[in-house]
């Protein structure tokens, strides 16, 4: 390396960082102001062998005996294991070691950087609260093995239907969380959330074709109609997947339009008219909401019965 440039052999992007350093070192020189070293951390270097590694580097300034600068000594020291080490950590910090989707520290982060930016925007951000039906069956009788695999293969079902941008996370054993930024309205997260359904209802097959097949209970909540923070958010998903859970699985509910989204069977039509429920529309007094969120649900019932020309008469007994 002696008579190289201090640039030499480093990456692209690493000596742009030198170059700049070193300019400016020889800038403060000339103006008086003796800098007799600079230290610079996360270099990305060209080994000999030719494999890339990465160094922190300590350059020292040296003058003649007029002043003039005559040249400059670098120290650097491989950091390439230590590195590799934090990395490693770092995604055990945010990352799920199964599924390798975010966690729920990862996925709270962003979710604080979705809303402020939908604030900004006056965007709407979607949380899906995913909670896989008859997974524990599996589990227990086929194995820890056989369900580790069934939930990564649900891992990279959902990324399927998922907008780079969006991110799918997994909080613990069969639960999982999708946030939505940047929708233009809440009918999107309604339509991703039953493609997601959809798609987990089909079956997953196996190395050795043994056919497992599993449901999905989605609770949807939507910014800023739901709640307008993260912890309240939170909570109003896990309420909504846990309505969905216990009105008999395998569905899509959410609290925004108190719309239960039923599984649909193959050539059943979608209504094209639907009714959305807002919280202006609330008149302060919760019985009589929740009565007017029921005629809400009990209409898009109708609807979606005199869509698929279905005969059978709508439940009304919570009318």
């Amino acid at each position: 390396l002696l008579g190289k440039p201090p640039d030499y052999g480093y990456s692209a992007e690493s000596s742009e960082r030198v170059n700049s350093v070193f300019a400016d070192m020889h800038r403060r020189w000339q103006l008086g102001e003796r800098v007799q070293s600079i230290s610079l951390s996360d270099l990305e270097l060209l080994h000999k062998d030719g494999r890339s590694i990465h160094v922190d580097a300590i350059m020292t300034m040296h003058a003649d005996e007029t002043g003039r600068l005559e040249s400059m000594l670098g120290v650097t020291r491989d950091i390439t294991e230590r590195k590799r080490t934090e990395d490693a950590i770092r995604r055990l910090a945010f990352y799920d070691g199964l599924t390798d989707l975010p966690n729920r520290r990862l996925l709270l982060d962003r979710l604080q950087q979705a809303l402020a930016r939908a604030k900004r925007e006056r965007s709407c951000v979607a949380l899906l609260f995913i909670d896989l039906d008859k997974f524990k069956p599996i589990n227990d009788t086929l194995g820890h093995q056989t369900g580790d695999w069934l939930l990564q293969s649900v891992a990279k079902r959902l990324l399927e239907w998922l907008r780079p941008y969006d991110t799918a996370a997994r909080i613990g054993g069969d639960e999982f969380i999708v946030l939505l930024p940047g929708l233009v309205s809440p009918l999107d997260a309604l339509t991703v959330a039953e493609r997601i359904r959809a798609a987990l209802v089909v079956p997953f097959i196996t190395a050795d074709d043994h056919k497992l097949e599993i449901s999905c209970s989605i609770g949807v909540t939507i910014y800023p109609d739901d709640a307008d923070n993260e912890r309240d958010l939170l909570r109003a998903g896990d309420e909504a997947m846990y309505r969905a859970k216990n009105s008999g699985r395998n569905k899509v509910e959410s609290l925004h339009d108190a719309r239960v989204l039923e599984p649909r069977s193959p050539g059943r039509a979608a209504a094209l008219v639907s009714l959305v429920w807002k919280p202006n529309y609330a008149c302060g007094d919760p019985d009589i909401d929740a009565e007017h969120r029921e005629l809400f649900r009990l209409a898009n019932s109708l609807l979606q019965k005199a869509a698929s020309r279905d005969t059978q008469a709508p439940d009304f007994k919570a009318a």
